[in-house]
């Protein structure tokens, strides 16, 4: 068994823990391994359900920061690149050379 069959059985073994068998169902969730075979399917009650959504949307709100945050560049790295080119001697500019 690879590494990502193992942890798609463990997220199996974690989404089944939610949700007792108690006869309410909202949603029905299947894992499946890459290669497309079944890991298990999962029913969530209504409660689970919103929990899972609402957790999942903080997950990607939080990785979705961690991308704008990299594209940004750091003050300090901005404040020595504006100083790097305030530095280069552009010569006469006024076109009176």
């Amino acid at each position: 068994m690879t590494n990502e069959e193992i942890r798609a059985l463990e997220l199996y073994h974690q989404l089944v823990n939610l949700s007792p068998e108690d006869g309410e169902t909202a949603a029905r969730v299947t894992i499946r391994a890459a290669n497309g075979r079944l890991v298990g399917d999962v029913l969530l009650n209504s409660r689970d359900l919103e929990a899972l959504t609402d957790t999942v949307a903080s997950l990607n709100a939080y990785a979705q920061d961690e991308r704008d945050a990299a594209q940004q560049l750091h003050p300090d790295a901005l404040a020595d690149l504006e100083a790097h080119f305030a530095s280069i001697d552009l010569g006469d500019t006024d076109g009176d050379a």
